[in-house]
This record gives C-alpha cells, sequence and structure tokens, in this order.
C-alpha cells in the first residue's frame, strides 16, 4: 500500500516539475544556463567539490524559481486584481531568485576563474 502511495506521489511531482519548465520562460533561461555550466565543467575537467559547489548552486536558483512560481500563482488565484501588498510579495520573491542567482553566478566565477585564466 504504501509503494502505491509513494508511486503516485512521484507522479505527481514529476508532473509538477513538467508543468514548471512547460510554463514557466524563466525555468527555461535557467536550464539553458545550468546546461553550458555543466558543459563547461566538462571541459576543464573540474574536481569533484567544484562539481558539488556548482550542483548545489544550480540546485539553489531552481530551488528559488520554483518557489517564486508558487508565490506568483498563489497571490495571482487570490488576489487577481492589482493589489499593492501581492506585489510587493510578488517582488520579494522576484528579488529571492535574483540574489540566488547573483550568488550561484559569483560561485561560478570562483570555480571557473582558475581555469579560464590558465587557458
Amino acid at each position: 500500500m504504501q509503494k502505491k502511495n509513494f508511486i503516485k506521489s512521484l507522479s505527481y511531482a514529476i508532473a509538477g516539475l513538467k508543468k514548471f519548465f512547460l510554463s514557466e520562460l524563466h525555468a527555461l533561461y535557467h536550464l539553458g544556463a545550468a546546461i553550458i555550466v555543466i558543459a563547461f565543467a566538462f571541459f576543464f575537467d573540474i574536481n569533484r567539490w567544484e562539481w558539488c559547489v556548482l550542483m548545489v548552486a544550480i540546485a539553489i536558483v531552481f530551488l528559488a524559481e520554483i518557489i517564486n512560481s508558487v508565490v506568483e500563482h498563489i497571490i495571482d488565484f487570490l488576489h487577481p486584481a492589482h493589489d499593492v501588498n501581492a506585489g510587493r510579495i510578488k517582488d520579494m520573491a522576484a528579488g529571492l531568485v535574483l540574489f540566488c542567482s547573483i550568488i550561484a553566478i559569483i560561485l561560478g566565477v570562483l570555480v571557473f576563474y582558475p581555469y579560464i585564466i590558465s587557458l
């Protein structure tokens, strides 16, 4: 019985990710950036810890973007008309994505800088 519940929950989670990537344009931008970063990581043959740093950075950006999308959909559902407080909440959620993206860029620079300089 628990196996069926797990599989059902897993299918809902996969459907949620599919909806996220198919309906949120910024998710595709982040996916493109992640693919480029991963390609650079293979090209430069980075070490295990550098892979960990990059994977965590990518995950944090996707996490922030998913949270932002969820917040925006909830706010739009609860307040279909423009509302100052709703807008403030949405702006803060977007700020979360920006903040995490800046941190990810900094981490990427720290990882790739020595490799690029050595070219």
